[in-house]
């Protein structure tokens, strides 16, 4: 998705026309999102069969669900990475990755000082990872804003 909104919003943003831009990333957004539900529930469908085959132990399902709701935090992360590639926000996305990183750092040294499990460490790395898509998305919202009024998404 980043590079259909980069090619064509990038496009339509150069002759002008903000109506056009805003819907290629507002369908793009949705697209993506769509997207991810429907990932998220092809895992939640075949866990039991990656469990099998994989961990070779059934009673491992709730892990891959578990790790495949990271494809839900990144609902929007392609369409937003492209957004503010066009708007030259890239200080924007070095920021959010060094943030998650730390974030997701830091959660994990906390989860090891205090002798958490492999439970626990997946958790607080997803958390990050998570904050971090979630922070992207927001912030190519902010942007849109800004470049396109209020009424974008309509």
């Amino acid at each position: 998705m980043s590079e259909l909104v980069i090619k064509y919003v990038g496009e339509y943003n150069v002759e002008g026309d903000k109506t056009k831009a805003a819907a290629v990333f507002k369908s793009a957004g949705i697209i993506e999102t769509i997207t991810s539900l429907f990932a998220f529930g092809l895992i939640w469908l075949l866990a039991p069969l990656g469990a099998q085959f994989f961990a070779k132990d059934i009673a491992t399902t709730n892990w891959f669900i578990l790790y495949g709701l990271i494809v839900l935090a990144n609902f929007m992360i392609e369409s937003s990475t492209g957004l503010l590639q066009i708007f030259d926000r890239f200080k924007i996305i070095a920021g959010t990755t060094v943030g998650q990183s730390i974030l997701t750092l830091s959660l994990v040294g906390y989860v090891f000082i205090n002798q958490g499990g492999l439970y626990e460490i997946v958790l607080v790395y997803m958390a990050g990872k998570m904050a971090g898509a979630i922070a992207l998305a927001v912030s190519a919202l902010v942007v849109a804003t800004q470049q396109w009024g209020f009424n974008w998404w309509r």
